[in-house]
C-alpha cells in the first residue's frame, strides 16, 4: 500500500490518499464522500475519497473517488458530497434504562439525587419491562445522534442485549453490582452468578459483550471486587466503575477505610487495564500517574458532573501523562440526553475554561476521545473507532453544507463546535 500523509494546515486544507487492493466480488457497496475523517492515523483527512464496505462489515478500501473505476460499477454507490464520514462515537459510560427516568429528579446533588430519588423508584419500580421499555427509547436516540456502540451499566441486562439485537447497535453491558439486595439479585453469591452467566451466554455475539459492573467503592465490598476481578481477567473483560465521582465519596472512604478510594483498590488489584475508571473528578497527581503506569482508562462525563456539581475530571493532565480518556454521556437521568456532539463540546469548553488555555482539548482531541479512546476503553481498539481497513464499518456521515456548520473552513471544527445531533447527523452502517 502507498500512502502519502500530511498534518493538519492552519488553512484547513488536507488532500491524503490511502489504497488497498482488496478483492473486487467482496465488495458490497461503496460510499463517497467530500471528506473522511479516520481519527487513525492521527491528524489526517481523506479528501474526495471513497470507502469501499465488504459483505461481512469491515472496512475493505479507502480510495481516491477517482480510482473507482477498479470496482464494478453494478456495487450499490452512496454519494455523500457534502458529508463527512467519521468513525461512530463510542459513549464510554451510561445507563440506557434510565432513559425511563429522564427528568425524575433534576437539580440536586449526587448523594441527595441518588439516595432520596433513583434507588427509591428503582427499588419499587426496575423489572425487565422497565429496562426493556428504557432501552429502546435509548437505541433510538444513539441511533439518531450518532452513536455506534455504548458501554451501559443496569440490571436485567439480557434486557438491553435483546434491544440491542434488534436495533443493530453495538453494545457492552455491564450488570451493576451492589452490597445490598435490588430487584435483580438478592446477595453477593446473585449478582455475580447472574452476571457471569450472562457474560457466558453472550460470548459469541458479534455486537454484544456482557460484562460485571460494580456500582462503585463506597456500595460494593472488598469480596465482590476480589471474586469480580477473577472473572473480568477470566473472560477478559472491560470493567467499568464509579470512582472518586465527588468529594464526600473521598472523605466518607477515609473515615470507612482509612484511605482513598483508588488507594484501596489499588490494594485490591483493581486498578488495571480492564478498568474504566468513570468521572474522576477528584484526583491527586499520585493518583494520575497511578492510573498511567496501570493502563486504567478514565471515562470522562462533563455534562453529567456539572449538572450534578460533582466537580472537573482533571483531562489534560490525565491525557498528558499517558491515561486513555474517554467521552461517556452518564444516564439520561442524571445529563439529561444521550448526546455524545454535546459531551465532545461540553468537554472541550470547561476544559479551556479550568486551564486558562483556548488551546485545550482541540477539536481533533476530543473526536479521537469520543471515538478511538472509547473504543480502546472497551478493549475494542482493533475493530472499530477509526476508519481503517479490515476494521468494522461503524461510521457515520455529518452533513457540513447546512446552515448551522458552513462556510467548513476546516471540516473538524464544524463537528465539535456546530454540527447538531438533531439534524444532519446519520449511522451509515451498524
Amino acid at each position: 500500500r502507498r500512502t502519502r500523509k500530511s498534518k493538519i494546515s492552519k488553512t484547513g486544507t488536507r488532500k491524503y490518499s490511502n489504497s488497498t487492493n482488496k478483492t473486487r466480488n467482496e465488495a458490497a457497496y461503496i460510499i463517497s464522500a467530500k471528506w473522511i475523517l479516520p481519527i487513525i492515523p492521527e491528524n489526517t483527512l481523506y479528501t474526495n475519497h471513497s470507502l469501499v464496505v465488504n459483505t461481512n462489515g469491515t472496512i475493505a478500501d479507502i480510495i481516491p473517488t477517482k480510482n473507482l473505476n477498479k470496482y464494478p460499477a453494478h456495487i450499490p454507490r452512496i454519494r455523500k458530497s457534502d458529508h463527512i464520514l467519521m468513525p461512530g462515537l463510542v459513549n464510554a459510560h451510561t445507563h440506557v434504562p434510565m432513559a425511563a427516568l429522564r427528568g425524575v429528579a433534576d437539580d440536586l446533588p449526587l448523594d441527595a439525587w441518588l439516595e432520596d430519588h433513583i434507588f427509591p423508584i428503582e427499588k419499587e419500580h426496575v423489572s425487565p419491562e422497565f429496562v426493556r421499555d428504557g432501552s429502546k427509547v435509548a437505541m433510538a436516540e444513539m441511533i439518531k445522534s450518532g452513536t455506534t456502540c455504548f458501554n451501559d451499566m443496569y440490571f436485567f441486562g439480557d434486557e438491553t442485549a435483546k434491544q440491542v439485537d434488534i436495533a443493530g447497535i453495538r453494545g457492552v453491558i455491564g450488570s451493576t453490582l451492589f452490597t445490598f439486595p435490588t430487584l435483580w439479585a438478592k446477595n453477593d453469591k446473585d449478582y455475580l452468578d447472574k452476571s457471569v452467566e450472562l457474560v457466558e451466554k453472550y460470548l459469541d455475539h458479534p455486537r454484544i459483550t456482557m460484562t460485571i459492573a460494580p456500582h462503585s467503592p463506597y456500595n460494593v465490598s472488598d469480596q465482590q471486587f476480589k471474586d469480580t476481578l477473577k472473572m473480568v481477567r477470566k473472560y477478559d473483560l472491560p470493567f467499568p466503575i464509579h470512582i472518586h465521582e465527588t468529594d464526600k465519596e473521598v472523605i466518607e472512604s477515609i473515615k470507612t477505610y482509612g484511605k482513598r478510594p483508588i488507594a484501596r483498590l489499588n490494594e485490591l488489584g483493581i486498578i488495571n487495564d480492564h478498568l474504566t475508571a468513570v468521572h474522576c473528578t477528584q484526583l491527586d497527581d499520585q493518583e494520575i500517574d497511578l492510573l498511567a503506569k496501570n493502563g486504567t482508562s478514565v471515562a470522562h462525563c462533563p455534562e453529567s458532573n456539572c449538572k450534578l456539581a460533582s466537580g472537573v475530571s482533571p483531562v489534560s493532565k490525565l491525557l498528558e501523562r499517558g491515561v486513555n480518556v474517554c467521552l461517556g454521556t452518564d444516564g439520561v437521568a442524571a445529563n439529561n440526553d444521550l448526546d455524545m456532539f454535546g459531551e465532545m463540546r461540553a468537554a472541550s469548553l470547561i476544559s479551556k475554561v479550568v486551564n486558562n488555555n483556548p488551546k485545550n482539548l482541540d477539536a481533533f482531541t476530543v473526536l479521537k476521545m469520543a471515538t478511538y479512546n472509547g473504543a480502546k476503553a472497551l478493549r475494542m481498539e482493533d475493530k472499530i473507532g477509526s476508519l481503517q481497513v479490515g476494521k468494522q464499518a461503524d461510521l457515520i456521515s455529518v452533513r457540513l453544507n447546512c446552515l448551522f456548520t458552513a462556510p467548513s473552513y476546516d471540516p473538524l471544527t464544524p463537528l465539535v463546535w456546530s454540527a447538531s445531533r438533531k439534524k444532519y447527523v446519520s449511522p451509515s452502517h451498524f
